[in-house]
Formats: structure tokens, sequence, C-alpha cells
């Protein structure tokens, strides 16, 4: 499994990206410190394409909801059809607000900051069996 992290916080990327591979030792996860990097990176073909991505709402120049928006854009282009689901993960607590934003065909959750174990362990579950 291949999971995007973007968040503007290095610490967070770093903490996440630990939690995960704490759960499972073979998922393949890459961390940007902004929305274009990712978008770069999985438009050139840089990366393998995530099965899920979790990004920050809150990203500096852009937000969440926006990238969530623009990767559906190009989930949709592509055909892409097993790939690319998204959560928000944010300490904003005005989750309704931040849900209304985002394109649903792709947007799969929400989770508080910071990550919990349990948080990754229920994503990597259902992840699995999902697509098992």
């Amino acid at each position: 499994m291949n999971i995007a992290i973007i968040d503007d916080c290095s610490i967070t990327c770093f903490v996440h990206k630990k939690l995960f591979n704490e759960v499972d030792k073979d998922v393949c996860v890459n961390t940007y410190l902004n929305a274009q990097s990712f978008l770069n990176d999985l438009k050139a073909n840089k990366i393998e394409q995530p099965d899920v991505i979790l990004t920050d709402y809150n990203l500096g120049s852009s937000n969440g909801a926006e990238l969530i928006n623009e990767i559906d854009n190009y989930k949709f282009n592509c055909n892409i059809e097993d790939k690319l689901d998204t959560y928000l993960v944010s300490s904003d607590t005005n989750i309704a607000s931040i849900a209304e934003q985002c394109n649903k065909s792709i947007f799969k959750g929400f989770f508080m900051k910071p990550l919990q174990l349990q948080n990754v362990e229920n994503l990597l579950h259902k992840e699995f069996s999902v697509s098992a």
C-alpha cells in the first residue's frame, strides 16, 4: 500500500509517517510539505499513485479541500478508479464546513490531528479490507 502525507509541518509528517511504519513496515509513505510538490510528482509520474492521501487542511497558500478537489479532477481525467482516496487531518474542529468543500467521490473522511495509532490501524484495515 502506498500512502501520501501532505502537511506543511515537517514534524507532523515525520510523526505520521512513523505511525504508519509502526503499524505496517511494508507501507510505502511519501511526505510532502506542500500541495504543489505532491501534485507535480503525481502528475509527472514520479511517484506510484497513492492508495490513500492524508492532507492537512491548512497548508499555507492553499488548503486541503482545494487539494482534494484537484486530485479528484486528476483522477477523473486519468480514469483512475481504485486509488487516491483522500482524508483530511486537521486540528480544526469545524469538520462539517470543511467536509462540504470537498468533492465527495474521493473524500473518505476526517481525522483530528495528531493521528493516533488507532486511527492508522483502522485506516489500514479499512483500506486493505476494501481492496481485498
